[in-house]
Parts: C-alpha cells; sequence; structure tokens
C-alpha cells in the first residue's frame, strides 16, 4: 500500500508541477473565446509555430519525414497551408492521411488546418457543401465555422487568421464578401503583436498557374506581419509592396514543383527536399525558418514588432 501511495503522491506532484510550470517558468491559463488550448499555453515571452502544407497523402511518403522534422523542432503548434488530405478530403482520409503525421497536436487540439482544394473535395466540384465538410467534421475543437477562423497564441503575441479562399467557400472568397467582412472587423480589434494569415491558393508565386484568380486582400494597409499559402510543391518567399509572403507546399504530398517564370518579387526559391516553416516569436521580434527534411536552414529571416519589412 505505502508503495502505491508514494507513486500516486509523485504523480501528483509531477502533475502540479507540470500545470504551474512550462519550461521552469510560471504560466497563466487563460479561457478567452478564441483559446483552444486547455494546456500547454506557453507565456507571451514567446512560442514556437511549425507550418505545413501540402502533406497529406497516405503513408509511407515524404510527409513522413516533414513530421519527423517538425517532432524535433518542438513547436508549441502546428498551421497548415492547405490539402491536408489527399486526394479528396473524405473523413476516412483524415484518419490515414492526417492523423499518423500530427495526431500527437490534433490530440492537443494545437493543430490548425487551412482547407485545400483537395480537402473540398477536388477534382469533384459537389463533393461538399459546407455543412458536410469532412474537414470541419473531423477538426470539431476549431472556432468559429471552422472553415475560416482566428485564434491566438502565447496570451495574444500571436494571431492567426486562417481563411478559406477556395471558390467553394460559401460565404465568398473576397475582400468584399461576408468572409472578407468577418476578416476585416478581426483584423481591426486585434490587439497581438504579429498577425499572420494563411490561405491555400498563393497570391502571388513563381510557380505558373497554381496562383488564385482571387484578388490579392490589401493585408499590408491592415497591418499583417507576413502571408502565407501552399498549392505549390515547393518553398518560395516574396516581397510585395513591402509585405512577406511565403508559399510553402513542401509538405511531402505529390510531386515537387517547378519554378517557371521568376516573378520580380520573389526573393528565395527551393524546390530540392521538402520541408517546413519554424516561426519563433517573441515581444522584440519573430523569426521565420524554412527547415528542409535534411536540417537544412534553407532560409531564415526577422520581422521586428510592429513592422512589416523583413531583415537578416
Amino acid at each position: 500500500m505505502k508503495k502505491y501511495f508514494n507513486l500516486t503522491l509523485i504523480c501528483l506532484i509531477l502533475a502540479l508541477a507540470y500545470g504551474i510550470f512550462i519550461n521552469g517558468k510560471p504560466q497563466t491559463i487563460s479561457s478567452t473565446e478564441n483559446a483552444v488550448f486547455a494546456t500547454l499555453l506557453p507565456t507571451s515571452e514567446s512560442f514556437k509555430i511549425a507550418v505545413v502544407g501540402d502533406f497529406g497523402d497516405p503513408q509511407p511518403s515524404p510527409a513522413k519525414n516533414v513530421a519527423d522534422l517538425i517532432r524535433v523542432l518542438e513547436v508549441d503548434a502546428i498551421v497548415t497551408t492547405g490539402d491536408n488530405n489527399y486526394p479528396n478530403g473524405s473523413i476516412d482520409g483524415f484518419v490515414s492521411n492526417t492523423y499518423p503525421y500530427y495526431g500527437q497536436f490534433i490530440d492537443s487540439q494545437a493543430f490548425f488546418p487551412t482547407l485545400g482544394n483537395h480537402d473540398w473535395g477536388y477534382p469533384d466540384e459537389n463533393s461538399y457543401s459546407a455543412e458536410t465538410l469532412p474537414s470541419s467534421q473531423y477538426f470539431n475543437y476549431l472556432p468559429g465555422n471552422r472553415r475560416y477562423y482566428t485564434t491566438t497564441f502565447g496570451n495574444g503575441l500571436v494571431q492567426i487568421f486562417v481563411l478559406d479562399t477556395d471558390r467553394r467557400e460559401p460565404d465568398g472568397n473576397t475582400f468584399d464578401s461576408a468572409q472578407g467582412q468577418w476578416f476585416q472587423n478581426e483584423i481591426i480589434h486585434s490587439p497581438a503583436v504579429y498577425k499572420l494569415v494563411f490561405t491555400h491558393e498563393p497570391f502571388f508565386s513563381s510557380c505558373g498557374k497554381k496562383n488564385s484568380s482571387v484578388t490579392p486582400w490589401p493585408f499590408k494597409d491592415l497591418g499583417i506581419t507576413a502571408v502565407f499559402s501552399g498549392h505549390c510543391h515547393l518553398y518560395e518567399r516574396l516581397n510585395v509592396n513591402g509585405l512577406t509572403y511565403i508559399v510553402n507546399g513542401a509538405g511531402g504530398g505529390g510531386q515537387i514543383d517547378q519554378f517557371t517564370t521568376i516573378t520580380t518579387e520573389s526573393i528565395i526559391q527551393y524546390n530540392e527536399q521538402r520541408g517546413a516553416i519554424l516561426i519563433e516569436a517573441n515581444q522584440t521580434s519573430i523569426k521565420i525558418s524554412f527547415v528542409t527534411v535534411s536540417g537544412l536552414f534553407v532560409d531564415q529571416f526577422y520581422i521586428d514588432a510592429g513592422a512589416q519589412q523583413a531583415h537578416p
């Protein structure tokens, strides 16, 4: 009896210690409307996010190597740039094509997907409605309508705005649509130090016909820090009128895409290995890196708090 009592007491002490301290620092767990973490919420001093896109192939595939990389990076949350479930976004596909890679983050509600064209049922234009969309059913912890939404990390340090710019979005995908009006209202009331936007099809890229047909939203004028997208199975960073746009669809699904005509706004183009983005945010600056499955840091830059211009 004494042995079991001691073991229970030790476990209780460890549990209490873990609940109060993370990385040796005292924690405050918030319970705001957009908060989706019950635990594992670091303080606003720092927060680490991985960004992965176009990965949802069944195992085995290069996507597993990217998932292994992300585990090594020890991030607090994952945000995707879409195509989380090939080929057509079925509910069974999330079990076989998504959960095996990122189940730990899904279970802890620290996995935030952007909808891609395959998640909407590509190539069948009429696969799902907003009510039957498997992604919304599977990720039932997401805030809002689960197709587009916002949430904050690190006690308000970082706020993400996940947009659905697919043409099948019933609330529209243009800046003056219902979704666009929602976004404008959310961004106006955001006190976050860093505001990050996530879409699937890129507004700007050098991968040819994969750019979105939607007129680019005025993200720079609204104070967005950076815009992330996928769809192109490669990595590219662009500077468009002083705002950073990143294309990252190198998560392991499908074939690697090729660059066509390099746009004048393009700074970095890379399509040799699969990989993921690592975001490290603190009160001073946000550091954004692209890391390959072999551990190579292909790109790394900073954006200072309150600024939009990237620098080494």
